[in-house]
């Protein structure tokens, strides 16, 4: 149950129209919207759809920070899914979709997680 709840509220379902008015949004993005996106274990963040919708609804020139630093805390440890903190290989995943999207602007991190928090600029040089 609680795991349906998280993939309704973190993934472009959750943010589907009529919840949300497109050109609003388009309207922020262009003010200097930064979403701030938190990558979750098994992919239950749903960031390909979130790099898709923000993409295709809001804009490409629109900043996202990716971020790997997710800790189970309190209850998590009740639901296997959520148990651990994300892999290397599933914030590469979230890279790539954001890449796969032409979301070239904002912050990845350096490393995923406690073991680096500062982030970098994900613009290509």
């Amino acid at each position: 149950m609680a795991l349906k709840l998280a993939h309704k509220i973190f993934s472009a379902e959750g943010l589907e129209k009529p919840h949300f008015q497109t050109e609003a949004y388009r309207e922020v993005g262009i003010a200097g919207l930064i979403i701030r996106h938190l990558v979750l274990p098994q992919g239950i963040s749903g960031t390909e759809g979130i790099a898709r919708f923000i993409a295709q609804e809001v804009s490409v020139e629109t900043y996202v920070s990716l971020m790997s630093q997710y800790m189970p805390c309190y209850k998590a440890d009740n639901f296997k899914e959520i148990s651990r903190r994300i892999s290397r290989r599933e914030y590469q995943a979230a890279q790539e979709a954001l890449q796969k999207w032409g979301l070239f602007n904002g912050w990845t991190q350096s490393a995923h997680g406690l073991e680096a928090l500062a982030g970098i600029n994900i613009k290509p040089t």
